[in-house]
């Protein structure tokens, strides 16, 4: 079994036994001051104009807007996220930033109400790897992966 495919099936089983998600990594890269990905550090060097808003499409857990505050602490930021759970994780984190707002949304070219397909293995749902197609959703966790 390859190392990626063991980190999986621990953090399966922590999210199984303890109800909570392992974010490990965000945790570390925030006591260190790190953005969640290593791309995020251009942002110290992005001055956004007079009127211009940050957009993040798809918020899932909020580590883009965590990243994007650690580099543009005054920043406004509009986020978009279909799934009412992350939505309520997010606002929580949030609360205090007046220049954040949440739209409790997805976003695609089709207008419309759909439903939200967020693939469950063992019992831990994978909500990063939500759909509005049941399919697409699916299809991500099979025996390759």
């Amino acid at each position: 079994m390859n190392m990626t495919a063991l980190i999986a099936r621990a953090y399966v089983e922590v999210q199984r036994t303890t109800g909570v998600k392992p974010d490990v990594r965000s945790r570390i890269n925030r006591m260190l001051g790190r953005p969640v990905e290593p791309d995020f550090a251009a942002l110290k060097a992005f001055r956004p104009g007079d009127g211009m808003v940050m957009v993040d499409a798809g918020a899932n857990r909020g580590e883009t807007i965590a990243s994007t505050r650690m580099f543009l602490p005054s920043a406004p930021i509009v986020a978009f996220e279909p799934n009412p759970v992350l939505c309520t994780m997010i606002r929580s984190k949030m609360a205090s930033d007046v220049a954040f707002t949440l739209n409790e949304v997805g976003l695609g070219d089709t207008p419309g109400t759909f439903e939200l397909h967020v693939p469950f293995y063992k019992g831990v749902p994978f909500d990063g790897l939500a759909s509005f197609r049941r399919e697409e959703a699916a299809n991500w966790l099979n025996g390759e992966r």
